[in-house]
C-alpha cells in the first residue's frame, strides 16, 4: 500500500518512425502540431475543419494511415473498421495523395530488399538507428517495412531503457509491455520518479519528429 504504478507510453510511436523514416513532409508537419495526428489528418482528407477527435471517421483515418505500415489492403481495412470498401478505398487514395512518401517509401524498402537478394543472396533492409538487418526470406518484401518500423520503435525502449537506468530510476521498473514502460514506486517518491520518467522518454533529437 505504500507504492503505486507509474506507466508511461509514447503517443503514436510507429506513426512518429515512419514519418521519419519516410520523410514526407506533410506527416512531419502534422506531427509538429499540438493537435492529435489522427485528428489533424481526418481535417486533411476529408477537407473538413470541424473534425475532432471523437469523430467516428478517427478510426478509419488512422487504420490507413497504420495498413500503409502493415501492408494491409483495402479490403482488409473495410473489414477490420467495418466501413464499405469503396469507403476504404477513397481513404487509401487520399492518403495517397496527400503523403506521397510513404508509398515511395514502401516501394523503396521492396526494391532495396529485392536488389540485395538478387546480389547477395538474403532479402534484407538495416535498421537507421543500429544497421541491425531485417530479413525477409518468404517473399512478402512489403512486411519489411513494418519490420523496419517495429524494430526501430524497440531499439528506441531499449534505450530509453538504458537513460533510466542512468537517471537511478532502473530498480523501480517492473514490466515494459510494447511501447509502455511500468514501474512500481514508493509513493513518497512517485511525483519525483514520474518527472524524471517523462524527461527520459520524451525526445525530440532521434528523429525528425519528437517523441512525446
Amino acid at each position: 500500500t505504500d507504492h503505486t504504478l507509474i506507466m508511461c507510453d509514447w503517443d503514436q510511436v510507429e506513426m512518429r518512425v515512419y514519418a521519419h523514416l519516410c520523410q514526407d513532409p506533410g506527416l512531419i508537419a502534422a506531427f509538429g502540431l499540438p493537435e492529435d495526428f489522427f485528428v489533424v489528418m481526418g481535417r486533411d482528407i476529408f477537407q473538413d475543419p470541424s473534425f475532432v477527435k471523437e469523430d467516428p471517421r478517427r478510426q478509419p483515418v488512422k487504420n490507413g494511415g497504420y495498413a500503409n505500415i502493415f501492408g494491409t489492403g483495402e479490403d482488409k481495412m473495410a473489414r477490420t473498421v467495418g466501413i464499405p470498401l469503396e469507403t476504404a478505398r477513397w481513404i487509401m487514395q487520399r492518403l495517397d495523395q496527400l503523403y506521397p512518401g510513404m508509398k515511395r517509401f514502401n516501394r523503396t524498402v521492396e526494391m532495396v530488399a529485392r536488389e540485395r537478394e538478387e546480389q547477395e543472396g538474403v532479402a534484407y533492409v538495416r535498421s537507421p538507428l543500429t544497421q541491425r538487418r531485417h530479413v525477409c526470406d518468404d517473399g512478402r518484401y512489403y512486411a519489411l517495412v513494418n519490420y523496419l518500423v517495429q524494430g526501430t520503435a524497440a531499439e528506441v525502449l531499449k534505450m530509453k531503457m538504458l537513460e533510466l537506468k542512468s537517471a537511478g530510476l532502473d530498480a523501480y521498473l517492473s514490466l515494459l509491455v510494447h511501447d509502455e514502460m511500468i514501474l512500481d514506486a514508493p509513493l513518497d517518491i512517485s511525483p519525483q520518479v514520474a518527472r524524471e520518467l517523462k524527461n527520459v522518454m520524451e525526445d525530440d533529437t532521434l528523429f525528425n519528429v519528437p517523441l512525446t
